[in-house]
């Protein structure tokens, strides 16, 4: 099918960043640039630094353009009217909505009253940060959201059993009306490689006989980095060895990195900025950490055994993600249990780190085996 020929689908997010579902969006345009185009509306005006790889594949990059206005019944009356206008001048069939909120629910409003004929709500988390304020603090407003995205959308995808659950109303889940759409990644991008492992050791400075222990995600609540920090700092007290390398930014970087100095192990741990190479930090790691307080379904964890590393998550965490015998779940209590376990989980040598992106193949998170998922619900 040539290029032109390809069906352009329209994708809505609030923002294009180093985020896990702006990944998982990637690999399925990626697997299905052949039949289909992800052209984007994003509300964010700043920050959307992942919009290039998307360009890269022929998409479209809409910032929406709605001011703001200072009371919140003036400014939404505004907002759905612009949406409206949006939709009216760029028609699509179908409009794929990716979202962990359920502040979506008048895009959908909007997108059906101007005739579009597929409207997909794409579950990417089990939760929000915790809501302090607005309506949505109260469940009886968030259930009636709820309610509503069940109203007007078409299409329930979900990345997770948990994130159906967040999104969507009980008895829609309960029936099974919503459709189970894998994080699907590259498996041969994750095969494990031991001569970048060797470079990139050596570029952090680590010697053969220290365990670098690994985290990759954005510094916020949800990823629970003072936890983390905590249970790395009883771990290295008792074993001299350990190294701590954490990839990412976030709102609470700064007090991440306080806390850091503040426990006195700023010479065992190294932070790096969001990279396009997880694959080969991930290669250089001995064990991957994930203390998250919640999650829909990650895509680091997936990442991380893929390239055969023990992985470890908090028990919060849906049991969907443990595709491969190196993952393992510990209670989100105590710090304790979690250095224990960095202490005594052991390095895996080069066989056991490929064998795993066998066991990735045969869980269907392999990104071919996920985008036919996918293709199915956009048709020819």
């Amino acid at each position: 099918m040539s290029e032109d020929n390809r069906k352009r689908i329209l994708h809505i997010k609030y923002i294009l960043s180093y985020d896990g579902a702006t990944l998982v969006e990637y690999n399925f345009a990626k697997t299905l640039k052949d039949k289909y185009v992800f052209d984007w509306l994003v509300f964010e005006k700043e920050g959307n630094d992942r919009a290039d790889i998307f360009e890269e594949l022929g998409g479209k990059v809409y910032i929406f353009d709605h001011e703001r206005r200072k009371n919140k019944i003036i400014n939404r009356i505004t907002e759905l009217k612009d949406l409206r206008k949006f939709f009216r001048e760029h028609p699509y069939d179908i409009v794929h909505i990716d979202t962990d909120t359920l502040r979506m629910d008048g895009v959908l409003y909007c997108a059906k009253k101007e005739g579009v004929k597929r409207r997909v709500i794409h579950s990417h988390n089990a939760k929000l940060e915790k809501i302090k304020k607005g309506l949505d603090q109260f469940a009886f407003v968030r259930n009636f959201r709820r309610r509503l995205i069940a109203k007007w959308a078409t299409d329930y995808l979900a990345c997770s059993k948990l994130a159906a659950e967040w999104m969507f109303p009980r008895k829609l889940v309960e029936d099974g009306k919503y459709l189970l759409v894998k994080n699907g990644i590259d498996g041969q991008r994750f095969l494990f490689d031991e001569d970048i492992r060797r470079d990139v050791r050596l570029e952090l400075g680590l010697s053969d006989d220290q365990k670098l222990i690994g985290h990759i995600g954005r510094f916020s609540e949800q990823k629970n980095h003072a936890f983390l920090v905590n249970m790395f700092k009883i771990a290295s007290d008792k074993d001299p060895n350990l190294r701590l390398l954490l990839i990412g930014n976030g709102e609470l970087r700064d007090e991440i990195i306080s806390k850091i100095n503040e426990y006195g192990i700023a010479d065992k741990v190294t932070h790096i900025s969001s990279t396009d190479k997880a694959a080969n930090y991930l290669f250089a790691m001995d064990v991957f950490i994930l203390p998250s307080l919640y999650e829909g379904l990650p895509l680091t964890s997936l990442e991380a055994q893929a390239s055969g590393l023990p992985t470890l998550m908090s028990d919060t965490i849906t049991t969907e993600a443990k595709i491969t015998s190196l993952a393992e779940y510990l209670p989100i209590d105590d710090p304790n249990v979690w250095a224990d376990k960095l202490i005594s989980t052991e390095k895996k040598d080069k066989n056991e780190r490929i064998n795993a992106n066998i066991e990735l193949k045969e869980s269907g998170f392999e990104i071919n085996d996920a985008a036919e998922t996918l293709a199915k619900i956009y048709g020819e």
